[in-house]
């Protein structure tokens, strides 16, 4: 472990983990809830962030159709988020393709060129990711 730290810092390798602690973070700052149901769009697997916050996830749209939802008409996203909150998801946290990458994948979808969040989507703070919270 102490080998990897040093050769990070020696070489500058990033730290994959940091939009991870920065998600789960900004979460908590923002009012969820350790414990609270979430819903989770582009993560697959990768939704480590979760764990950190000490949160559920109940319902996802996995990454291969993330760009199928952000391409959507906004009354189509509207159902969707719906059924989000029909799973007993107080929050949609959606992978927009600023820093949690996939292991699912050899080559990852470029979420940042499809996703498009818009208000009542808000950014969680120090993160690439964005939340919507479920009324």
């Amino acid at each position: 472990m102490l080998k990897l730290t040093y050769a990070g810092f020696i070489h500058r390798f990033p730290s994959d983990a940091t939009p991870e602690y920065v998600t789960a973070e900004g979460l908590l700052r923002m009012g969820v809830q350790p414990g609270a149901k979430v819903g989770a769009i582009g993560f697959d697997n990768d939704a480590y962030w979760a764990y950190l916050a000490r949160v559920d996830i109940v319902a996802e749209i996995n990454t291969d159709e993330t760009c199928l939802f952000w391409s959507e008409p906004p009354q189509i996203q509207s159902q969707v988020l719906e059924k989000f909150r029909q799973t007993g998801a107080s929050v949609v946290v959606a992978n927009t393709g600023g820093g949690v990458k996939t292991t699912s994948r050899t080559v990852p979808f470029d979420l940042a060129g499809c996703s498009r969040p818009v208000a009542p989507w808000r950014n969680i703070d120090g993160s690439p990711n964005q939340a919507y919270f479920l009324k």
